[in-house]
């Protein structure tokens, strides 16, 4: 039987490994949520988090093990599902993680990440015209979801609809003006059309907002 203190010094572990993931301190978060697991190996809450963390550090087997032993335990877990997804994509499997990503859509139609996800995966395995569809599907759902508004840049991008692509990332700009990624991308588009000096003013600010670009 869990003690409460037991259950209390998992949450403030989950709370620090979230606080290290935050500010990109992976390694840390790993080793907080491995001390936990240690203690705890079937708790399915550290087996998510601890296989987002080893995605993010692309420890894809490890990713994909803990996010399925997390799965055993609680098998409709949208994000972990997301997380296993990523996880097996990263290792070469992706025609199963778009079916996950494709059955996760079925399962949960009345959300938008779910499709959103499932359109970035469409997206990565360029099959555009299916990826517009179902990210246009999580927009309907959720006009103002500003990651989905991204990708429907970049899959508009893709199939050479630069107009409508710019369209997006300006909607994206309006909702979130420090949105380092859509000013780049924005920029690009521009510097496509011959836009110059918007262009050379818009990568500039990306590069100010995220020196990373």
């Amino acid at each position: 039987m869990t003690s409460g203190a037991e259950t209390d010094g998992r949450a403030d572990a989950v709370n620090i490994a979230r606080a290290y993931i935050e500010t990109g301190n992976y390694e840390r978060a790993r080793e907080t949520l491995g001390q936990q697991l240690s203690q705890a190996p079937n708790d399915p809450a550290l087996l998510a988090l601890y296989a987002d963390v080893e995605l993010r550090l692309e420890n894809y087997p490890s990713a994909a093990e803990s996010a399925r032993a997390a799965l055993s335990i609680t098998p409709s877990d949208a994000a972990t599902v997301r997380i296993y997804a990523l996880a097996i994509d990263g290792l070469g499997r992706s025609a199963e993680a778009l079916e996950l990503a494709w059955r996760s859509a079925l399962d949960n139609p009345n959300d938008p990440v779910a499709h959103w996800f499932y359109a970035r995966l469409l997206h990565d395995s360029r099959e555009f015209v299916s990826a517009l569809i179902v990210v246009d599907e999580a927009l309907r759902l959720r006009p103002s979801f500003t990651t989905a508004l991204f990708l429907r840049g970049l899959i508009l991008k893709r199939l050479g609809r630069i107009e409508e692509s710019t369209a997006a990332y300006q909607r994206v700009l309006e909702l979130d003006p420090d949105n380092a990624e859509a000013l780049h991308n924005l920029a690009v588009n521009r510097l496509g059309r011959g836009k110059l000096g918007r262009a050379l003013e818009g990568l500039l600010g990306a590069a100010r907002l995220d020196p990373m670009l």
